[in-house]
């Protein structure tokens, strides 16, 4: 499987550190079910996670571009926005000036993307389906081996693969690519070294590990703490890297690899 972290060295986190660098911004791309807020459909519902707003005012006053990127649709992307958006601009200093968050503000983030814009594999073919099928009832691959996450397939958590693998979740990732060489204003500030895509599911990430946070799912706790922690590992971590992508977030020495072990929150 193609993938941009490829050909990536170990991570040496003392060849990559540079104490200057932190004048340089970062480009957080979030995630939003699960991630910033508790999953919901309902405007009224929402449940924003404890430390969120925090974090994006913080990040604001960082000089980091933030933006959201939902599997989701782009309509309830956009109604979230709007809903986060007055919050983080009231921690800036701008109460009152930006109550009424227009459709399509770019204040606080740089793009807020879909489901639409995620990278969709090619679905199976009627043979291709059949061979899988046969392949499990011989014992071949296990029944719920995900056909589609080369590094997760044996403990994706998301994974439909045993009901249909091509309406399966994981056919579908957010690939940074699209955004790194995406020609539109909006993107130009988000640069491979210096990204981050700040998610709750791996393998949406599984082409771009190298950039990826993950956060346990947010399931509307009150004592979450995980964006005071991500702030304070950003701060004290990321930001003094020329690369965030040589840094190692799991516990294991073997660089930057696809790991559902990620333990920076632990550190």
């Amino acid at each position: 499987m193609e993938n941009s972290n490829d050909n990536m060295p170990f991570c040496n986190n003392n060849d990559e550190f540079d104490s200057t660098i932190n004048n340089h911004p970062l480009g957080i791309v979030m995630d939003i079910d699960g991630t910033l807020i508790r999953e919901s459909r309902h405007l009224t519902g929402i449940r924003i996670r404890p430390h969120v707003v925090e974090f994006l005012v913080w990040c604001r006053q960082q000089g980091h571009r933030l933006a959201l990127w939902t599997a989701g649709d782009k309509t309830w992307a956009d109604r979230v926005l709007r809903k986060l958006c007055p919050l983080v601009q009231e921690g800036l200093g701008n109460g009152g000036v930006h109550d009424d968050c227009p459709h399509g503000c770019r204040l606080t983030f740089d793009f807020c993307w879909g489901g639409d814009r995620m990278r969709q594999e090619r679905p199976l073919g009627y043979g291709e389906i059949l061979k899988r099928k046969q392949q499990i009832s011989r014992g071949v691959i296990p029944k719920n081996q995900c056909h589609w996450c080369e590094f997760y397939k044996d403990n994706c958590r998301a994974c439909q693969c045993y009901i249909d693998p091509n309406q399966c979740f994981c056919r579908g990732s957010k690939d940074l690519r699209k955004v790194w060489y995406n020609q539109d204003e909006e993107t130009l500030q988000f640069h491979r070294e210096r990204t981050l895509l700040v998610e709750n599911m791996p393998q949406n990430c599984r082409y771009n590990y190298g950039n990826a946070i993950y956060v346990p799912t947010y399931r509307g706790s009150a004592e979450d703490s995980v964006f005071a922690a991500l702030q304070v590992y950003i701060a004290q971590v990321l930001e003094q890297y020329t690369d965030v992508r040589y840094v190692c977030k799991c516990h294991h020495p073997k660089g930057a690899h696809a790991c559902l072990e990620q333990s920076w929150w632990n550190k």
